[in-house]
């Protein structure tokens, strides 16, 4: 299928570049798109692995009859190779496949990879959208992956003191190093984030 759009890869990388963040109103479409689209693999079975704003693609769709501008939906993609994948893989220069900003800490450490992988890697996405920055950068990969294991989540009000400190807790709950700390599907952390928050 041909999506006319870009990638939320792209769209934060423009609202960074003009010194922005994104509005709220896409933070939220972006999110319940992506926690409906991961629940709905995870209910079959389906652990996608590698979810990432360049394997999200945000399909333009059609302006309303009330000749609002057009919006988007949320794609996410790539489940293909999702498929094949077995946790971390490694090349034989020892660089991981893909990129490790959004990895979670079993699967950056090797370990047994649940769906919570995925929602932990939606949980990054949803800091990134919020501050404009990712949680956690580094010289290189695995010095990333050091840190997703081990340092302490840099909170959002630092970055971000606009908004609602109650999105702290929510984000700390998402990226919690142990699995079965975090959100049990991507609607529970839809709904803590509505909660915390109503832009």
């Amino acid at each position: 299928e041909y999506i006319a759009g870009d990638t939320l890869k792209a769209r934060i990388r423009a609202a960074r570049s003009a010194d922005e963040r994104l509005p709220a109103r896409e933070v939220m479409a972006v999110l319940r798109g992506l926690a409906s689209a991961l629940d709905y693999a995870h209910a079959r079975d389906i652990i996608h692995r590698d979810v990432k704003p360049a394997n999200i693609m945000l399909r333009i769709e059609e302006p309303t009859e009330s000749g609002t501008a057009s919006s988007f939906t949320p794609v996410l993609t790539d489940f293909g190779i999702a498929k094949i994948m077995e946790g971390v893989q490694f090349t034989g220069t020892g660089m991981t496949i893909g990129t490790p900003d959004y990895m979670a800490p079993e699967q950056g450490g090797g370990e047994a990879v649940s769906y919570r992988a995925d929602l932990y890697s939606l949980g990054v996405i949803l800091y990134e959208m919020l501050s404009g920055e990712l949680p956690f950068t580094a010289d290189t990969p695995v010095a990333v992956l050091m840190k997703h294991i081990s340092d302490a989540l840099p909170p959002l009000h630092l970055r971000a003191p606009e908004l609602p400190s109650a999105l702290d807790l929510v984000l700390e709950k998402a990226l919690a190093k142990d699995p079965n700390e975090r959100y049990s599907s991507g609607a529970d952390l839809v709904r803590a984030v509505e909660q915390a928050w109503a832009p």
